[in-house]
């Protein structure tokens, strides 16, 4: 709040992000007017130092949280690798597939050895056996998803 020369009280405001002045008046009552306005802008500077002190506290604690986050997740990834899951494509967890070599050792059962032309005679067969298991995955897939459906 402030007084022109004429001894006229002023108090400016911020409305719809215009500063405008708003007449408060002239003589004692707008000096005591005055006097409140400074000691409420007071409070709210004190205010205002309070609530910065808190958040300063606050992103203090923040940061020890975030330190001991950092450390869980390290914790809970190099377990996760020592069970042996990776991340796939920076994403998710995933069990690693043993490799075929990997597995033969495991079961104890030895690598088959086929020869080209055993190859060539398995193919097709091949080929119609996984055609067919495809199909009837795909209607196993089908009934599941319209009794789900019709469930609800």
């Amino acid at each position: 709040m402030h007084q022109d020369r004429r001894g006229y009280w002023y108090r400016s405001k911020r409305i719809g992000g215009r500063v405008v002045r708003e007449y408060v008046g002239r003589g004692a009552i707008s000096g005591l007017e005055a006097q409140r306005d400074a000691c409420n802008r007071e409070k709210a500077i004190a205010a205002r130092e309070e609530a910065d002190q808190r958040r300063c506290e606050l992103d203090a604690l923040d940061d020890k949280v975030k330190t001991a986050c950092e450390a869980a997740a390290a914790v809970m990834d190099a377990t996760l690798e020592a069970a042996g899951y990776h991340r796939h494509a920076r994403g998710q967890w995933r069990k690693r597939r043993k490799r075929r070599k990997q597995r033969e050792e495991n079961n104890g059962m030895a690598k088959p050895k086929l020869d080209t032309q055993t190859l060539a005679k398995a193919k097709p067969a091949a080929k119609a056996q996984l055609a067919k298991a495809q199909d009837d995955g795909m209607r196993d897939l089908i009934a599941r998803a319209r009794r789900d459906a019709a469930a609800l």
